[in-house]
């Protein structure tokens, strides 16, 4: 090695996956929330996109908490940490949830 030169490794483990999601999003406490099949159900899209926002916040300024690309044949699940939640199907409110 010359100077500053530095060589690194960076390497990924195998990821697992539980009902279609990361393994690795439960590890710093967030929880699964099962979404109820009726917010999406009668959508037309064969993958209608799902997204959960705090409560609080403004759905033109902000980055959603979780975002889900739902396979109508699964169940399918948010991984969210506590708080309040407006869920959205596109930009239709559909739901409001507490995470406790």
């Amino acid at each position: 090695m010359r100077g500053n030169d530095s060589d690194y490794l960076i390497f990924s483990p195998p990821i697992n996956y539980e009902n279609n999601r990361e393994t690795w999003l439960k590890y710093d406490g967030k929880q699964k929330v099962l979404v109820d099949r009726k917010y999406y159900i009668n959508e037309k899209s064969k993958t209608p996109v799902l997204k959960a926002y705090y409560k609080n916040e403004n759905l033109t300024k902000s980055t959603p908490a979780d975002i889900l690309y739902i396979d109508k044949t699964e169940d399918n699940y948010f991984m969210l940490y506590r708080g309040d939640y407006n869920i959205y199907c596109g930009n239709k409110l559909v739901h409001t949830i507490t995470v406790e």
